[in-house]
């Protein structure tokens, strides 16, 4: 029997995403952290074992409203809990809301991998 890939969906309304790069899965805000926005990427940015949900980890930029950032992996199963449990403190935020600082360090960490994965 062939397993098929497992793919997360991106944040289900296109409004969510607007004008963020393809390779952003969601963008989630709490104000609470000291890495207040957490930007979960798609599998293409993350480890994929063997393809299988069970075998997937998600990766995501979390970083502070002043651009400090590091980047962060969780397995599949974790994000999609992560992703569904808005009763928590974060909260889903549009791509557009998050200040300059954080989405150029999404863009200079997702760069770095690239620039990783093909050396």
């Amino acid at each position: 029997m062939q397993r098929s890939l497992y793919t997360p969906r991106r944040a289900t309304l296109r409004r969510w995403l607007v004008g963020a790069p393809d390779y952003v899965l969601d963008v989630f805000d709490d104000p609470g952290e000291g890495d207040r926005y957490t930007i979960m990427l798609t599998t293409a940015m993350s480890s994929v074992a063997d393809g299988t949900y069970s075998n997937t980890w998600i990766s995501y930029v979390g970083c502070s409203e002043h651009g400090a950032s590091h980047r962060g992996e969780m397995p599949a199963h974790q994000a999609a809990g992560y992703r569904q449990r808005m009763a928590n403190s974060h909260r889903r935020i549009r791509w557009a809301d998050l200040p300059k600082c954080v989405q150029d360090q999404v863009l200079i960490r997702c760069a770095e991998d690239t620039t990783e994965k093909a050396a």
